[in-house]
C-alpha cells in the first residue's frame, strides 16, 4: 500500500437537502442543440492552483484537474478493469525481447503535435531522457538504461533487468512531450508551461483556479473526433457539486451522495447516471511491528470477526462490495490470475473461528471481556483521516465489531497530512489503505507486500507501509519481476496470493472504486457495467478514452 490522497468526503446530509431544495426550482442545462458539438461541464472537486500546465509536475493546474492526456497522451491506454485490455495510442505496436530488457515500440503515422509539427520517435526519445535526467519529473519511477530511436517511427529502450512490470508506468502513465518546445527550456522542474503543445484531443483556451477550459483539437490524429467541442472543469466544494449534479449544472462528476440520494439523482431524469466499478482494495492496515499484531493468530482472528457486507452496507454507503477472497484479488477483474486452490476459498464471518484463534495462542478473558496475554489486553488504536467520512464510518463498525469478541478498539480520526506522516513512518496500531492500482495485480501485492521500499518504524515507507518483512514473500515478488514468460509470472503471482492467504500481513475488506456520476442529455456513448471499455471516472488516465468514444445526443 502506497500512502495517496483520497478525494475527501464530506458529510451531505445538509448539502442534499439543499440539493433536493434547490434541484426542484431549478431547471437543467439544455441539451446541445442540433447540429453543434457540446460543452461538456465537469467537475474538479476543490479547485486548482495557480497557472501551471507542467504534465509532469503533481501540483499543477492539468493534474490538479486530471486533465493531462486531454492534451498530453501516452503511448498506450490501458483499461484497468481488465487485465491485459489495451489500446493502442501514440505507439501502434510494442514488442519485449532480450528477456524482457528490451522494449521497442512502434509508432502512429500522422499524428501532428497541436501546432502543426509532426510527431516523431525524437520526440518520445527526449521525453524519457528528460524523466532520466530530472527526478523530479519521473513521478512514476521508470527505471531504464538506455532510449534510442533507429528511425523515425521506432523506440528502443533497454534495462538492466526484466522490466515487464514497468510498462504501465512507461507506456501508459508517461505523458509525452514534444522535443521542439522543451528542448528550449533551462529548467523543465520549474517550467509552468504556459502554452502547452500536445497531441491530444483537446487544447488549452482559458484558466483560473476555479476554471480549465479545454476546447477541441482540430489536428486531433483520430478522424472525426473528439466529438465534444469543450471540456469546463470546474474547481467546487464536494458540497457545491452535489447540488449541481442535482440542477443538472454538471455533467460529469467523481461523486457519490452519503444520504442516499444517488436513488434521487438517479429517479430525476432518465438521463441521469451512475457506475463505480470496483478497481482496487480498501483493507484494515495492522502494524505488524507492534504487539499483539505482530502475532499471526491476531491477524488472523480480526480478520475473522469482520461482517464485510455490514461494512459495505453501513460504512461505505453500499458502494464498496465486500471482499470475497482471502487472496486480496481484484475479483472479478483479475480471474485469470487467481490460483485455482483458492477459487472456492471465501471470506466467512465466523466470531467463533476468531475467539478461538486468540485462546488457541493463549489469550484469555478478563473482567473487562477483552482478551489479555500475561496481564496486557489486547486495546488497539485505529487511526485515519478525519476528513473521510465513508473510513470514519468504516472504522466505527469495524470497532463494534471486534468488540464482540473481546478485542477494544478505539477509532482516531486525524488531518490528512498527520495521518499520512504516521503510516508511513510505522506510528499507528491499525489504520484503513487503498491498494495501489494498475494493469496488473501485481501491483497491489507489491504495494502491500514489498519490503525493499518499507523500512524500521520511523523511517518512511513507500510501500508495505504494515512493515511485513518475510524472505521468501520477497523472493516471490523479485521472481514475479525477474520473471521472463506468463507462466513464470503467473506461478510467482499464486506464490503471493498464498501469502495473503496464510500469514495474513493486511485485511482486505471491501472493493474501492472509482466513483462517476454522468449525464446523458447533451452526450451518449458512457460506458456501463455491460460496456466497461474505461472507468468512467473524469480523474482517471481512461477518462481520454471516454471522451472520445462519447457522442452528441440525438
Amino acid at each position: 500500500m502506497k500512502i495517496r490522497r483520497r478525494r475527501t468526503i464530506a458529510c451531505l446530509v445538509t448539502a442534499v437537502a439543499l440539493a433536493l431544495g434547490a434541484a426542484a426550482c431549478t431547471e437543467e442545462a439544455p441539451p446541445a442543440k442540433a447540429g453543434s458539438l457540446p460543452t461538456l461541464e465537469i467537475t474538479g472537486t476543490g479547485g486548482g492552483p495557480a497557472a501551471n500546465f507542467n504534465p509532469f509536475l503533481p501540483t499543477s493546474a492539468l493534474n490538479a484537474y486530471s486533465a493531462v492526456n486531454m492534451i498530453y497522451e501516452p503511448l498506450v491506454q490501458f483499461n484497468i478493469l481488465k487485465e491485459g485490455s489495451t489500446y493502442p495510442w501514440l505507439a501502434t505496436a510494442w514488442t519485449w525481447s532480450d528477456g524482457d530488457k528490451t522494449l521497442t515500440f512502434k509508432l502512429r503515422d500522422g499524428v501532428k503535435w497541436s501546432d502543426g509539427q509532426a510527431f516523431t520517435s525524437a520526440d518520445v526519445v527526449f521525453t524519457f531522457e528528460l524523466i532520466k535526467k530530472y527526478a523530479g519529473l519521473n513521478v512514476n519511477g521508470v527505471d531504464f538504461e538506455t532510449v534510442s530511436a533507429p528511425d523515425d517511427k521506432t523506440v528502443v529502450m533497454t534495462f538492466k533487468t526484466p522490466a515487464f512490470t514497468q510498462l504501465y508506468a512507461i507506456a501508459g502513465l508517461t505523458p509525452i512531450v514534444s522535443k521542439h518546445e522543451w528542448s528550449a527550456v533551462p529548467d523543465p522542474t520549474k517550467f509552468l508551461d504556459p502554452n502547452p503543445i500536445g497531441t491530444g484531443p483537446f487544447v488549452y483556451k482559458s484558466y483560473n483556479p476555479q476554471l480549465l477550459v479545454l476546447t477541441k483539437n482540430d489536428k486531433f490524429w483520430q478522424p472525426g473526433k473528439p466529438e465534444v467541442q469543450q471540456l469546463n472543469y470546474h474547481g467546487l466544494s464536494f458540497e457545491t457539486a452535489g447540488i449541481q449534479l442535482l440542477s443538472g449544472e454538471l455533467d460529469w462528476a467523481d461523486y457519490f451522495f452519503t444520504t442516499g440520494s444517488n436513488k434521487e439523482f438517479v429517479n430525476k431524469n432518465k438521463d441521469n447516471h451512475f457506475w463505480y466499478p470496483p478497481t482496487g482494495v480498501v483493507s484494515l492496515v495492522p502494524n505488524n511491528t507492534v504487539w499483539p499484531l505482530s502475532e499471526l493468530p491476531v491477524r488472523q482472528a480480526i480478520s475473522a470477526a469482520l461482517d464485510r457486507q455490514q461494512i459495505c452496507d453501513l460504512g461505505q454507503y453500499t458502494f464498496n462490495p465486500p471482499v470475497k477472497t482471502p487472496t486480496g484479488l481484484l475479483l472479478p477483474n483479475y480471474d485469470s490470475a487467481l490460483d485455482p486452490k483458492y477459487k472456492d476459498l471465501t471470506i466467512v464471518e465466523d466470531k467463533a473461528k476468531a475467539k478461538q484463534l486468540l485462546e488457541g495462542a493463549g489469550f484469555t478473558l478478563n473482567k473487562s471481556g477483552i482478551y489479555e496475554k500475561g496481564g496486557k489486553p489486547i486495546a488497539l488504536t485505529l487511526t485515519v483521516p478525519s476528513g473521510y467520512k465513508d473510513w470514519m464510518n468504516s472504522s466505527g463498525i469495524i470497532a463494534q465489531q471486534l468488540k464482540t469478541v473481546g478485542i477494544s478498539v478505539t477509532v482516531k480520526g486525524v488531518s490528512g497530512d498527520d495521518w499520512s506522516q504516521r503510516v508511513a513512518q510505522g506510528h499507528y496500531d491499525l489504520t484503513l489503505g487503498s491498494s495501489n492500482t494498475g494493469a496488473s495485480p501485481f501491483v497491489a501485492y507489491q504495494g502491500w507486500l514489498d519490503n525493499s521500499q518499507s523500512g524500521p518504524v520511523g523511517s518512511n515507507a513507500t510501500t508495505n507501509v504494515e512493515r511485513f518483512n518475510d524472505p521468501a514473500t520477497q523472493k516471490l515478488l523479485t521472481d514475479y519481476q525477474s520473471a521472463g514468460t506468463d507462466d513464470a509470472r503467473l506461478t510467482a503471482l499464486h506464490g503471493l496470493q498464498g501469502v495473503m492467504v496464510e500469514k495474513t500481513p493486511i485485511i482486505p475488506l471491501v472493493y474501492s472504486v472509482d466513483w462517476a456520476m454522468y449525464r446523458s442529455a447533451k452526450v451518449t456513448g458512457w460506458p456501463t457495467a455491460e460496456d466497461p471499455y474505461a472507468p468512467a471516472a473524469p480523474y482517471t488516465p481512461g477518462a481520454e478514452i471516454v471522451v472520445l468514444r462519447l457522442k452528441p445526443a440525438a
